[in-house]
């Protein structure tokens, strides 16, 4: 029972205290019970904030994962997605993304629809390179935006389509630097990429990504040793127009891994649809080492042709070579004694990487399957002969004649006009660029309505529209490419 009592302070009233605490208290309890109203506001909020989203994300990490640097352009964090989840999102949104999945490998997609194109192949990379990144710690989603990424940069056709844009504009002037898809790729996310520079609330061209997926995308398919002295990386960084961005020596060991990854994924895909289209044949695998290594059995088989028996191995050739890569890049990772960036820049070679026994293996393969049977194949040459034909004359046809680019195209471009992209080039050539008259003989503009070109003479163009038409050619599919030169070039 409760009581009565006098006021602490002054006496002149009487409290009841007791019996009234513990009903209440049992009413509130019994409202608990029905309702869950205290313990279900009390309880702390399950949406977790940016800085608690870091904090689980850097704890899940090891010593050797990659810090996001600071953006190009300084932007205010969404609360909810770190620095290099929003360059993977940014990527998986974009157009470049999408135009891979009609950007040819190696062979084209109309001898059979299970051939692989480039989107196919991204996100083969994304899976190993994502497997590689879990087994040392590094930044998931900086290895998952650079897998997606490190071939938006490439031409339609694929490398035919490449080498025949370095070609042309290795002919024009001083050379403008030529072409390649790595650095293209920059070019891409960095400038040309549209849905952040169309509208006046993002002064800025292109995506706005860290400096480390630009990293990953323009190092992909770099060389440190050997005697591809071109492609050597500092020559090639000394020549980029991205080198203010990119910092010198190896990639980062995210970017690293896609870069191993990348070559496991087309040296399978290369050598199954190969075989799928019988440009491979029993004698040419086992010809070479690697397809001798247990528990890989290619000898002949009653049951089914050899494509059935790689398919059903390949989860045996994807096992040897991963593993070899996770052991051999362990064994040198162990020889540091901290982790440290600065030891990944400056080592003597690739830290994520084969073993030098699977290295020749691989060599071999690259020089008896790859470069010695595929890339003679008939299908192969003859639709590299018509890549080149295709990208190289459209380039030409819309520089000559720029206001034949679609329109919205146009619009966006010309934003990089007074722009250090544009700059770049006209350090390199100057205002225009004179066509050789053989270059353009194909084109009968000296007949055409409203042109006084006389035959057989050179051609100036404005640079800005050589630099656009390149830029268009460049970011076309396969079909749409073909299409543009049935209606432009050959009238149909």
């Amino acid at each position: 029972m409760g009581e009565w009592s006098k006021s602490d302070r002054n006496g002149d009233h009487l409290v009841y205290q007791g019996d009234h605490q513990d009903h209440a208290t049992e009413a509130a309890g019994r409202l608990e019970k029905m309702f869950g109203l205290w313990s279900r506001f009390a309880a702390e909020p399950p949406l977790r904030l940016d800085a608690q989203i870091e904090e689980a994300r850097i704890a899940s990490l090891s010593g050797w994962a990659t810090r996001p640097g600071p953006r190009e352009h300084e932007e205010s964090s969404d609360a909810f997605r770190g620095a290099f989840q929003r360059d993977r999102d940014r990527i998986l949104w974009s157009a470049g993304l999408r135009r891979l999945s009609n950007k040819t490998q190696l062979f084209p997609a109309e001898h059979d629809d299970d051939l692989r194109q480039r989107l196919t192949h991204s996100i083969e990379v994304f899976q190993l390179a994502s497997t590689i990144g879990i087994s040392f710690g590094l930044d998931g989603a900086l290895i998952e935006a650079g897998a997606l990424a490190h071939d938006i940069g490439h031409t339609p056709f694929g490398h035919a389509g490449e080498n025949a844009l370095n070609k042309l504009l290795n002919q024009l002037n001083r050379g403008l630097g030529g072409f390649n898809h790595y650095e293209h790729g920059v070019d891409v996310i960095r400038y040309l990429e549209g849905p952040y520079h169309v509208s006046s609330a993002t002064p800025f061209e292109g995506l706005n990504l860290t400096p480390e997926l630009c990293e990953c995308v323009i190092k992909h398919t770099y060389c440190h040793r050997g005697s591809a002295e071109s492609f050597a990386s500092e020559q090639l960084l000394a020549r980029s127009k991205h080198r203010d961005l990119i910092k010198s020596g190896h990639c980062h060991l995210e970017g690293q891994a896609v870069r191993i990854a990348d070559k496991i994924s087309y040296l399978i895909s290369d050598i199954e649809d190969g075989i799928r289209l019988e440009a491979l044949s029993r004698s040419d695998l086992l010809s070479c080492r690697f397809f001798h290594r247990p528990p890989l059995d290619f000898s002949p088989h009653p049951d089914g042709p050899l494509s059935q028996q790689f398919a059903e191995q390949r989860r045996w050739v994807l096992k040897i070579l991963m593993e070899d890569v996770l052991q051999a890049s362990s064994r040198r990772l162990a020889r540091f004694p901290l982790p440290s960036i600065d030891t990944v820049r400056s080592a003597g070679d690739y830290i994520i990487q084969h073993s030098d026994e699977m290295l020749a293996d691989i060599e071999e393969i690259w020089h008896k399957l790859q470069e010695g049977k595929l890339h003679e194949d008939r299908r192969v040459v003859s639709a590299n002969l018509h890549a080149a034909r295709v990208v190289a004359e459209l380039a030409i046809a819309y520089s000559v004649m720029p206001h034949l680019v679609e329109e919205r195209f146009r619009r966006e471009h010309a934003r990089l006009n007074a722009s250090s992209y544009m700059q770049y080039y006209k350090d390199k050539a100057g205002n225009t660029v004179i066509y050789r008259r053989e270059l353009v003989a194909f084109l009968p503009i000296h007949v055409m309505i409203g042109t006084n070109h006389r035959v057989g003479t050179e051609i100036e163009v404005r640079l800005e529209d050589l630099i656009m038409a390149k830029d268009f050619v460049a970011a076309l599919s396969d079909s749409r490419a073909r299409l543009f030169h049935r209606q432009l070039v050959e009238g149909r």
